[in-house]
């Protein structure tokens, strides 16, 4: 049975479309977590942590905070991260208008 591929810290990074650095960060700051941990230490990824990642990095650019975006992540039911996500999105919605 094959297994999946995983991908280096670098190499997830550049599909990512952020950096080595900032994966390190969001793993101290427990918001992201490699798939795996190798015995050397070294950090690996999957693929199916692109839309987890692409999540946080919009979030961020959104103007959320490192806590906010913990927050955000802590629920894993999709009624409570709506719920949450309600304020965001009048906040953006206030931003569009004042352009």
């Amino acid at each position: 049975m094959p297994t999946k591929k995983l991908l280096s810290i670098s190499e997830f990074a550049k599909i990512a479309q952020t950096t080595r650095r900032t994966l390190i960060f969001y793993d101290q700051k427990d918001i992201f977590k490699p798939a795996k941990i190798a015995e050397n230490g070294y950090r690996y990824y999957s693929y199916g942590q692109l839309y987890q990642i692409g999540f946080i990095l919009g979030l961020r650019d959104l103007g959320l905070s490192v806590e906010e975006i913990k927050d955000y992540l802590s629920d894993d039911s999709s009624d409570a991260l709506n719920k949450k996500l309600i304020p965001l999105r009048q906040k953006i919605e206030q931003r569009i208008q004042n352009l």
